[in-house]
């Protein structure tokens, strides 16, 4: 029962984060790095970061149609036909169909998907030490070469300096590496730093200048709900290829929600080549929004499996748990049957309760796209700030959030791409560890 609660909990603050334009999931794991030792114990922290991975892919639409800004990443195609069927006053039956899609996707994919985890374990066991080295270099080239900045190069540049970030601290020998000199990195580099460097900082500067047209959506009557149903109905094998796009490509090590939308739009697209797209066609939105959650439960697979993030999310996510002592991808965790039991009904749960708040609670949660950023971006400033000051309490802290923050509005300037640098980071020491042991086996 503490952990349905907990898992509440987490939907709330994920539909929350989904709703408000340019934040998402990214900045709703870095705030929760100082509360995330306060849980009573790790299953309901387990449960409530679970609970808000499920919602955030189901409210994210809101700001997605309402104001043509994404919510997140797994937004972006929406906007190209939810905006406009917001604009000519169909706001309410593009939210419910996008709403309703993206619930029945991660319900039947995320079932499928998470429920069979526990068979896995037998493949993970047969996995040697350099098929797992192996999976984790695929992980960083493949986020790397779906980058839609236009440069596979700077994306692998991005993805190596990652590395390198990752490698800042002590060494198996004792030695201080790539430190400079100060003590302080020798803790190795925040992630918390990192992240909040390149994902929050930099949309907090762009955010004062972003703007819109809000769409008015004060309640959604049942002759809405029951359009919108019937258009999910008549596009129901768009929501099944959606949904089969984004549980694939998110099982694949590097890739994500960073495509996947723009993959099953494409389907969508192709599929009914003789339909005119991109003006209000809510076939587009249906597609598109069928494999939000469908990815978000296949992401699951590597990083509970072997630790190795598919999306810059799911590296945030793995330091967060690491902060309680959950080390996704190791032994013991395989052996802890509750979790994997925990993570399915908490995901399938918390997308089907997310669906059903988006819709009955629709008008409520607009409003969350009409508060102006320059309202709440300081108040993510400071809840940033504070995060950031867990680490150590100390100047550095803020020095370290300083040197992140630069190094992120230079990498989104300039054409960098920051997942493959977050993704980098968490599986620099992890590569290097394993390098050696490999070395030390087969190389005589």
């Amino acid at each position: 029962m503490c952990e349905a609660f907990f898992a509440l909990g987490g939907v709330v603050y994920g539909l929350i984060f989904g709703a408000i334009p340019v934040t998402g999931f990214n900045k709703a794991l870095i705030l929760l790095f100082p509360v995330i030792g306060l849980f009573p114990d790790q299953y309901a922290a387990i449960a409530f970061v679970v609970g808000a991975h499920a919602a955030v892919p189901v409210s994210d639409a809101f700001s997605a149609i309402l104001l043509g800004i994404p919510g997140a990443h797994s937004s972006q195609a929406t906007v190209l036909d939810g905006h406009p069927l917001a604009c000519q006053g169909r706001a309410e039956e593009a939210l419910i169909a996008a709403v309703a899609s993206s619930t029945i996707s991660g319900v039947l994919f995320g079932s499928l998907i998470l429920f069979s985890l526990t068979w896995f374990k037998a493949f993970v066991s047969a996995v040697t030490i350099p098929w797992l080295l192996a999976l984790m270099i695929l992980g960083i080239i493949g986020v790397a070469l779906i980058s839609n900045k236009g440069s596979h190069v700077k994306a692998l540049l991005s993805a190596a300096a990652g590395v390198f970030i990752g490698l800042i601290g002590i060494d198996d020998a004792g030695e201080a590496r790539f430190t400079g000199g100060w003590l302080y990195l020798e803790n190795g580099f925040s992630i918390i730093a990192l992240a909040s460097g390149l994902f929050v900082l930099p949309v907090l500067i762009q955010g004062f200048s972003k703007g819109g047209v809000v769409c008015q959506v004060d309640r959604v009557k049942p002759d809405q709900i029951i359009s919108a149903l019937k258009h999910v109905k008549r596009c129901w094998s768009d929501v099944i290829c959606g949904g089969t796009v984004g549980a694939v490509v998110g099982m694949l090590p590097g890739l994500g929600g960073a495509v996947t939308d723009w993959f099953s739009y494409g389907l969508t697209k192709w599929r009914h080549r003789n339909e005119t797209f991109g003006n209000g066609n809510i076939r587009g939105v249906i597609g598109t929004e069928g494999s939000n959650n469908a990815t978000g439960a296949g992401a699951w697979v590597m990083t509970a499996l072997f630790g190795i993030p598919g999306t810059g999310s799911m590296a945030i996510l793995i330091g967060l748990l690491a902060q309680i002592d959950v080390d996704l991808g190791s032994q013991a965790l395989l052996r802890d049957r509750h979790f994997f039991y925990l993570l399915a009904a908490t995901y399938v749960l918390g997308t089907i309760f997310a669906g059903v708040l988006c819709i009955v609670l629709a008008g409520k949660i607009a409003l969350l796209t009409r508060v102006p950023f320059r309202w709440y971006a300081p108040v993510l400033l400071i809840l940033t700030v504070w995060a950031n000051l867990q680490w150590s309490g100390g100047w550095e802290d803020i020095a370290v959030l300083t040197i992140a923050g630069v190094l992120g509005i230079y990498v989104e300037r300039f054409g960098y791409f920051t997942p493959a640098m977050i993704i980098g980071f968490v599986l620099g020491p992890k590569i290097l560890t394993l390098t050696k042991q490999t070395v030390g086996l087969y190389v005589f």
